[in-house]
């Protein structure tokens, strides 16, 4: 699978370099192996392939027979995009043929195909758009849930440090006013011991 995609994909490559002769052998060898396999998806990309190459080449009457096998490809498959470029190349055909009921005809198709591909991108968007809002929704109550917790937990650290110092005053005063009270003991029992002592000496 590796090397037949990398045979479309070098293809790929040299169509762009307009490299067409050398995109073209790659377009070919990658048909021959993905048509032993029979993988249809494949079979119509690489078909559109070499329809565009030939076009681009100047050999309208291969161009038009594998776009017709591209077109009745993906017209199986309901590839919308290889539909519209095989409208394209049989437009482009037609056109340089000058016959031009036949290419109004391959054009109008393209228009159509090209413009349900165009809607449903921006349906795509929208949509993407919408659920990016969303997100964006759930993050931001995310974080408000998070800083109230953050909040509430701050709360309840001042609450128990209240407490706490609470706890540690009320102990503080309890040992003040309790040594005050012992303090307050032993001065009247020193002052009682003094009175029976100066009653004593009074009474020798």
């Amino acid at each position: 699978r590796y090397h037949r995609i990398y045979l479309v994909s070098t293809g790929e490559y040299y169509f762009l370099q307009r490299k067409y002769h050398q995109a073209l052998e790659n377009f070919l060898k990658g048909l021959t192996y993905h048509t032993q396999l029979n993988d249809q998806n494949e079979i119509q990309r690489t078909l559109i392939f070499i329809a565009k190459t030939y076009l681009a080449l100047g050999h309208d009457s291969t161009a038009m027979e594998y776009g017709r096998k591209a077109l009745q490809v993906a017209s199986r498959t309901k590839a919308k995009h290889i539909i519209r470029d095989a409208y394209h190349v049989l437009y482009s055909v037609y056109d340089r043929f000058r016959r031009t009921d036949s290419a109004n005809f391959y054009f109008r198709h393209y228009t159509v195909a090209n413009d349900s591909i165009a809607n449903e991108q921006v349906k795509a968007k929208l949509a993407a758009f919408g659920y990016n809002q969303q997100i964006a929704a759930l993050e931001e109550e995310t974080q408000t849930q998070q800083e109230r917790l953050s909040k509430s937990h701050q709360q309840k650290t001042f609450l128990l440090i209240a407490i706490v110092a609470m706890l540690l005053l009320f102990a503080v005063m309890y040992r003040n006013i309790m040594l005050k009270r012992k303090n307050e003991a032993n001065m009247r029992d020193i002052l009682q011991n003094e009175l029976q002592i100066q009653q004593l000496g009074s009474e020798k």
